[in-house]
């Protein structure tokens, strides 16, 4: 699949000039392109689940309905499903390990199908639908500003920059 973003800047010539370039490049290593499977020229274009475009990825509102309209799990395969839903969207959830933990109790083996569940596992279901409910936005790196890593609990890390509005993405 063949995707380009139309500059945010009124700058269709330089764009066409990137685009020719990639045909020639494509060209002349014998590849070819579908052209139904090409989107060129948008500004912003919904792509597995998400909103990518004008420097930024974003949670399709539609995709994440299923998860605000979530009630209570009382099975093992509900709760698993839940998670790999809520998984999928993980770079958009800081501490992502941590806010799962309670739930991925409930998903082990020798635990009963039909789930326990506590103040603990609630408070966890909660922050997710809560998390995922606020629109979280990730935005393409500037190499001119600093960069922050903030490591979670779950052996991971996160290379962040500030915003201009002064929140991290």
């Amino acid at each position: 699949m063949l995707v380009t973003f139309w500059p945010t800047q009124p700058d269709g010539k330089n764009h066409l000039k990137i685009l020719r370039e990639l045909f020639r490049r494509v060209r002349a290593a014998g590849l070819a392109i579908r052209p139904s499977k090409c989107y060129i020229g948008y500004f912003v274009l919904d792509f597995v689940g998400h909103k990518v475009g004008d420097q930024q990825i974003t949670m399709k509102e539609e995709e994440l309905t299923h998860t605000q309209n979530s009630s209570a799990l009382t099975t093992k395969q509900q709760v698993i499903s839940f998670l790999e839903l809520v998984g999928y969207y993980r770079k958009f959830i800081p501490n992502y390990a941590e806010v799962s933990a309670p739930l991925t109790d409930l998903t082990k083996k020798g635990q009963p199908n039909k789930v326990k569940w506590k103040q603990l596992q609630h408070m966890a279901f909660q922050k997710f639908k809560n998390m995922l409910g606020s629109l979280l936005i990730l935005i393409m790196r500037d190499l001119n500003k600093p960069f922050i890593i903030q490591a979670d609990v779950g052996i991971g890390a996160v290379l962040l920059q500030e915003h201009v509005d002064g929140l991290l993405p």
